[in-house]
């Protein structure tokens, strides 16, 4: 008996949280970020057996805003978590996650959209002509 409450309790927790994702808004940011740049490099260290790096830049300022908390960045079809408040986003694309199929947009290779946060209401920012720079070669 106390075994099917708990199942049921379970069920409807499960079935609550589901209902309640459903409902996020994910609003188009209008003006609260201005992009100055974006571009990816790749790193090659000059020591043998060392992986190869590829990172992702992004930068921007705020245009009315004090201060907005970057949630994530969806860029060549993965998601990374990047929970920065100010300055240039360094992303390493090695540490990709999968993408959640409910926010996915569908991007060019050369865009990327920027989730962000400002108070309870959560945005995002589509990023366009990011462009890859030459190879860095390292000692």
């Amino acid at each position: 008996m106390i075994k099917k409450i708990r199942i049921n309790i379970f069920f409807l927790g499960f079935a609550l949280t589901l209902s309640a994702c459903g409902s996020t808004k994910i609003l188009l940011g209008s003006g609260d970020i201005e992009f100055q740049y974006g571009y990816t490099q790749k790193f090659v260290p000059g020591m043998e057996g060392s992986e190869i790096r590829e990172y992702l830049f992004i930068g921007y300022t705020y245009v009315d805003l004090e201060v907005a908390i970057m949630d994530s960045v969806q860029f060549r079809g993965a998601r990374y978590n990047v929970r920065q408040a100010k300055g240039e986003l360094k992303i390493d694309l090695a540490r990709k996650k999968e993408l959640f199929t409910l926010n996915s947009e569908v991007l060019l290779p050369n865009e990327a959209m920027l989730y962000y946060h400002v108070g309870d209401e959560i945005y995002k920012f589509k990023i366009t002509g990011i462009e890859e720079k030459e190879t860095v070669y390292m000692p």
